[in-house]
C-alpha cells in the first residue's frame, strides 16, 4: 500500500517548465528575479516546440490505433472508448478515412 510512484523525466520538464513560467509572469518587470529563476532552473526548462511536437505524436498513435481497431472490426464507439479520442477527433477521423 505503500507504493511509490515516479514520474517521467517529460513530466518532470513540463513541471519545472510550468514553474518558471509562473514565477516570469509574477515578476515579469524585475529581469533580475527572472534571470536568477533562470539560474536557479538551470536549463532545464523544456521547449514549448517539444511538446508541441509530443502532443502531435500521441494524437497520430491514438489515430492510427484507432484505425487498426476499427479496421479489426472493434465497434467505432468501443475504439473511440479504448483510444480516448474526443468526439471532435472521431468526427474528424471518421471523415477523413470513411469510416
Amino acid at each position: 500500500m505503500n507504493e511509490e510512484k515516479r514520474i517521467t523525466n517529460f513530466e518532470a520538464a513540463i513541471i519545472c517548465g510550468v514553474i518558471v513560467r509562473i514565477a516570469q509572469n509574477l515578476a515579469l518587470k524585475e529581469k533580475n528575479i527572472q534571470e536568477r529563476i533562470g539560474e536557479i532552473m538551470g536549463g532545464k526548462i523544456l521547449d514549448p516546440e517539444a511538446i508541441k511536437i509530443y502532443d502531435e505524436g500521441a494524437e497520430s498513435q491514438q489515430t492510427s490505433d484507432f484505425i487498426e481497431m476499427v479496421k479489426d472490426g472493434v465497434p467505432l464507439i468501443k475504439a473511440k472508448k479504448y483510444t480516448r479520442m474526443s468526439d471532435e477527433k472521431l468526427e474528424q477521423v471518421k471523415k477523413k478515412y470513411n469510416l
